[in-house]
Formats: C-alpha cells, structure tokens, sequence
C-alpha cells in the first residue's frame, strides 16, 4: 500500500506540487524533494514495454533544474521541470480521458 502510494499517482502529483512550490520559492531543497518522490514513477515507467531507458531523460532534467537553481539559472529550471510535468499530463490524458 505504501509503495504504490509513492510509486503511483499520488507520488506523480507530490512530486509536481514540490517542483512548483521549489521552483517559486526558488529552495533547491524542494527540487529535491519533487526529484526523490518522481523516482519512483520514472523506475516504474522503466519496467513497462512502452518506455525504455529514455524515461530516465525526465529524472536527468530534474537533477539539471536542481543544479541550475543552485546556480542561479532560475530560467533554466523552469524549463528544465518543464517536460516532466508535460509529460505526466500527456500520460494522465492518455490513460484517464
């Protein structure tokens, strides 16, 4: 119950809470946390026949938008969040409408 609460959609909007709340609080901690929590969702998308290793492209852009904002590239991270959170709305339409 509680891996599938982290791993599944509950995790996903998590996630996509901490990357926004970080990204317009400008706390690279928040980052994060938002990259820690969309691990496992990225890791379960991993084992499907659909998704490869290319998955792991959105976890490596959270990690660049972390750097970024350590770095003062603010504008970079918006756009390196960007694509996961497109993607995740991209899936949810998929699957849900």
């Amino acid at each position: 119950m509680v891996l599938s609460s982290i791993a599944g959609w509950p995790g996903v909007i998590v996630a996509i809470i901490f990357l926004l709340i970080g990204l317009i609080r400008k706390q690279t901690i928040l980052l994060v946390m938002g990259t820690v929590f969309s691990f496992p969702f990225t890791l379960y998308l991993y084992g499907t026949p659909r998704f490869g290793m290319e998955i792991f492209i959105l976890t490596a852009s959270l990690v660049g938008a972390m750097i970024a904002m350590r770095k003062g590239y603010i504008w970079l991270s918006w756009l390196l969040v960007l694509p996961f959170i497109l993607f995740v709305l991209w899936l949810m339409k998929e699957l849900f409408f």
